[in-house]
């Protein structure tokens, strides 16, 4: 068994920078001070591009810790932790005799990047319960959700610290984390409610929101978290900017330190981790009515078939931060039943949070509403933008918004329109969407008297600092100023007769390039270029292979297979037996391939939000 410490400081994130970046200069405090410090990544921060992305970065890790001990020589070993009747032996590394400063490599998938869908989110899908086992990178091991949790629980009974730091999933610090973030967090914050020590501290620090508040270290504390990260981010090409630098963001984020809450744990004081509790109103009976909810706190909640309401997986009621409209920490919705006759019959209901995570019900929500307004029109610093290029139907229609950045934006019940919530500014810095690639992508849904619903898929980008533009209905992501190429010639475009109505892409690799939806133009992701080097296909034989498809008015469709290989002399070239050579060659004379040893992104802030690598 190889040597473990115990006491000092243990902590538990997702990325191998979300220590250095948030967590110091605490982390490199308590290193100086003599005192022991663990760190656990949970998950490799893959960004699917392979081991050669992760491993450096593992390296960068090792190098930042080497600045802050003064040891350059590093031992790695396995260390063997029991769950479930089996060991699984864990991946460690420490520098060279100092076993009390000691990193774990978890690796498991990181939740975004150049990922098919299938592999996106792991981690959160295992942390919600939809997903039940997730397989380190490398292979050396498979948790289901229980197993991930016993085996932080084993790596905090065996190190026993005095001090554990942990990320936040929750408030409003919290608010657009990367989901990695979040999950990584939750998972441990259960962790916790096992473990055998009675007496330590658990610290949780602001990470992505940290960078909106003023520095708080003084000159050599920035310099020197500056220098830790700066060790790092010699082995991830994904924190340069063009130039060469650093880009900007993490420079912020160093110059900056901020603790969002502190727990003393005691034998009178247990860490506990309690489901949020709304206690709601009594249930209509179940006679095949419909449920839907309106109300200025509407959109913080979800109700089901038979009218039960909780809360959204990412809200927690919390007496220090106030979710609602008015900031009173009174949430007002209004469940609406609907009859299989079309019959609506509304109940104003209000809740009060009494505790951490509890809600009550408050009585007389009906005749005792608080007089709420609706979102002003152009709420500062953003405008609202209309939800929909065209007015909405002049049919009575109730109005509420789903989907992934839903939770982002406020919808006034009656018109439709469309505005951002009082605490979001989009940021060209900080992406707040789902999979942080600066469009926010929602569900605007129009709710008939008779019951009949309509969706309408929308999206918005940020185009400036402040502003956000209306992309137009979309069901994903449109691409962000796509290399344009010559429209496909004809002759090669399958067409029954009618021009199709729109174009997609397919196939194994179709996430690496862009399509034009109305022209079916192809081109390539801003941040992919192909290498000999670095197989970014699927199936890493350097053959890209993808599909254009094109789909007709009528619901028929159509594909046209394209391949492309990059030969070892650096070209890339299309493969293609005569289908689809026009639109091959046109793609080929966009692409330029850079000189060898240039750096894969173009503008690595930038590949940095839109293919999600972690932070």
């Amino acid at each position: 068994m190889p040597e473990l410490s115990t006491g000092g400081a243990l902590s538990i994130v997702a990325h191998q920078d979300d220590d250095i970046l948030f967590m110091n200069p605490d982390i490199d405090a308590s290193i100086g001070a003599g005192e022991a410090n663990t760190t656990v990544f949970v998950t490799a921060g893959d960004a699917g591009l392979g081991a050669a992305y992760w491993g450096g970065r593992e390296t960068g890790a090792k190098a930042a810790y080497s600045l802050m001990t003064g040891v350059e020589d590093w031992v790695d070993e396995l260390v063997p932790v029991e769950i479930g009747g089996r060991t699984v032996e864990l991946a460690s590394s420490h520098p060279e005799g100092m076993p009390e400063v000691r990193l774990y490599f978890m690796r498991l998938p990181d939740g975004g990047g150049n990922l098919a869908p299938d592999d996106q989110q792991q981690l959160a899908r295992l942390e919600a319960g939809t997903l039940e086992t997730v397989t380190a990178v490398d292979g050396s091991a498979s948790y289901d959700r229980d197993e991930l949790v016993e085996t932080m629980t084993a790596l905090l009974d065996l190190h026993a610290p005095n001090e554990v730091r942990l990320q936040i999933a929750d408030g409003a610090n919290a608010a657009g984390e990367h989901t990695d973030h979040v999950s990584a967090t939750r998972l441990a914050e259960e962790a916790l409610e096992d473990h055998a020590g009675e007496s330590f501290t658990v610290t949780q620090y602001v990470q992505y929101a940290s960078r909106d508040m003023p520095a708080n270290l003084d000159p050599a504390e920035a310099a020197r978290s500056l220098a830790i990260m700066e060790a790092y981010a010699e082995h991830d090409p994904g924190v340069f900017d063009s130039s060469g630098a650093m880009a900007q963001v993490y420079v912020d984020w160093t110059a900056r330190q901020y603790i969002d809450r502190v727990v003393e744990v005691d034998p009178d004081n247990p860490w506990t981790v309690d489901d949020t509790v709304i206690d709601a109103p009594e249930l209509p009976e179940d006679d095949g009515a419909g449920f839907a909810l309106s109300g200025p706190d509407g959109y913080l909640f979800d109700v089901n078939g038979s009218g039960e309401i909780t809360p959204k997986d990412w809200f927690t009621p919390s007496l220090d931060d106030a979710w609602d409209r008015n900031d009173d920490y009174i949430y007002e919705v209004t469940r609406i039943r609907i009859d299989e006759d079309g019959s609506r019959t509304e109940e104003a209901l209000r809740f009060d949070t009494v505790a951490e995570g509890r809600l009550a019900l408050m009585d007389g929500a009906e005749d005792d509403a608080d007089p709420v307004e609706p979102d002003p029109v152009d709420p500062d610093p953003v405008d609202p933008v209309e939800a929909d290029p065209v007015d909405p139907d002049p049919l009575p229609l109730s109005y509420s918004l789903d989907g992934p950045d839903a939770f982002l934006f406020t919808i006034d019940g009656t018109s439709g329109q469309i505005a951002p919530q009082d605490w979001f500014t989009p940021s060209l810095d900080d992406a707040w969407d789902a999979d942080e690639d600066h469009v926010y992508e929602l569900t605007r849904i129009a709710t008939a008297e008779d019951g009949s619903r309509s969706e309408t898929a929308l999206s918005f980008e940020t185009t400036a600092e402040g502003e956000l533009t209306l992309r137009g209905e979309a069901a994903i992501d449109p691409a962000l100023d796509p290399d344009p190429t010559p429209e496909p010639d004809p002759d090669t475009d399958p067409d029954p007769g009618d021009s199709p109505a729109t174009y997609s892409l397919d196939g194994p690799d179709s996430l690496l390039f862009t399509i034009a939806g109305q022209t079916g133009e192809i081109g390539t992701k801003d941040w992919f270029i192909p290498s000999y080097d670095d197989a970014w296909d699927r199936n890493e034989d350097h053959v890209y292979e993808i599909a254009r498809v094109a789909t007709y008015e009528d619901g028929a469709s159509t594909a046209e297979e394209l391949r492309f290989e990059t030969l070892p002399n650096g070209r890339f070239v299309p493969l293609t037996d005569g289908a689809g050579e026009e639109a091959a060659a046109a793609l080929m004379s966009l692409i330029a391939l850079p000189g060898e040893g240039d750096m894969p992104p173009e503008d690595a802030e930038e590949a940095d939000e839109t293919m999600d690598l972690a932070l």
